[in-house]
Order: C-alpha cells, then structure tokens, then sequence
C-alpha cells in the first residue's frame, strides 16, 4: 500500500549516566523533498518555521538544548544504556507504535511514550533505592507494569455484550481507518505525480 515513501524516520537524544537513563527529545527528519514541497507541507500539517536540516543538523540542535558537554561526554559513555532506552521505549511503552500520518499526531504520540516511559524510569529508580535498603530484587519494567494494572488501571470488563459490542466497534474503526488510508494515498499520489 504505502510503501516506504510514507514511514518516519525520527533522530532522538538519550540521556544516560550511572543513575539512570531515559529518552529526554526528539526531531522528526524532513527530508528535503518534503521541505520544499508546499502542498505536502501543508497536508502533514508542518509548521511553517520548520525548515530542511540533516539528521547530524537535528542532533546538533537538540544537543544544544540538552545539558553541559561534560554530561553528554558521559552519555557516549554509556551506548548500551542508550539502546536499552530504546528497547523498553518501544516494548513497554509503544514509542514505535505510533500509526500517525501529521506532524502534530507524530509530535503527540511520542510525547505520551516518552512520557510514560519517564515514569517508569523514576519509578524504578525509587525501587531500586527502597531494595538496596531491603532485601528486594529491584522492580524491572515487566514487573512495574504488572503493579500499574493490577492497582491503578481498571480491569477489563469480559461479559458477553461488551465483547460482542467492542468487537463490532474495533470492526468498524478498521473500516473508517482503512478508508481514510485509501483517500489519503489518492491524495499523496496524486500530489507527487
């Protein structure tokens, strides 16, 4: 259907150090094509400030907004810690499963992982300060996700009606979803032809 011509290629930044480590910014990449394309822009929602950089340009800049040099000396340092961001990320809390065709939507769904995932970050790290204290292995993400759904998160609902309505309803959101991809690949064809 797509094809590669509509995925997203994003630059982050990761913060680590012996303490801890979490994704802390994010660009997503332009490609010049896209940049100079008005209409394109203009359907994905781009902003208007928003001008092409290469992706050694947009880690320059979010470096520039990151922290001292002698921090981020320390980061490179600390490469596995970086890829580890990036499995719990995508894994524990669907920073790769963002289904988003805009520029806001893209913006948006990152941030809620990001988010999320800074959450579990200083939550394992108060764990794992209350276990060295005791006699507990400390909390990994598995283990924190579990408690969010067994004290915070309701418990799904399993009678009948509401799986025969939510089953119905899941249905005709793919059905909306997969017409909308359609109208939206006409309009991106027809804006490259």
């Amino acid at each position: 259907m797509g094809g590669v011509g509509l995925c997203q290629v994003a630059v982050h930044l990761t913060y680590a150090s012996r303490r801890g480590h979490a994704v802390i910014d994010r660009e997503l990449y332009l490609p010049a094509t896209w940049a100079a394309d008005e209409e394109r822009r203009l359907l994905t929602h781009v902003p208007d400030e928003r001008e092409f950089a290469t992706k050694p340009q947009l880690a320059a800049d979010m470096l520039e907004r990151a922290r001292a040099l002698a921090t981020l000396v320390e980061v490179i340092c600390c490469r596995w810690k970086i890829e580890e961001n990036f499995q719990f990320g995508k894994s524990a809390c669907g920073l790769d499963q963002g289904q988003t065709t805009c520029w806001n939507s893209w913006m948006r769904w990152t941030f809620i992982s990001m988010l999320a995932a800074a959450v579990l970050a200083v939550t394992r790290l108060r764990t794992t300060a209350q276990a060295t204290r005791g006699r507990l292995v400390p909390a990994g993400a598995r283990e924190l996700l579990r408690l969010l759904r067994a004290t915070v998160l309701p418990s799904p609902r399993r009678d009948r009606d509401h799986l025969l309505h939510r089953s119905a309803w899941r249905r005709e959101h793919q059905h909306r979803a997969a017409e909308a991809h359609r109208r939206w690949n006409n309009i991106t064809a027809a804006a490259t032809t």
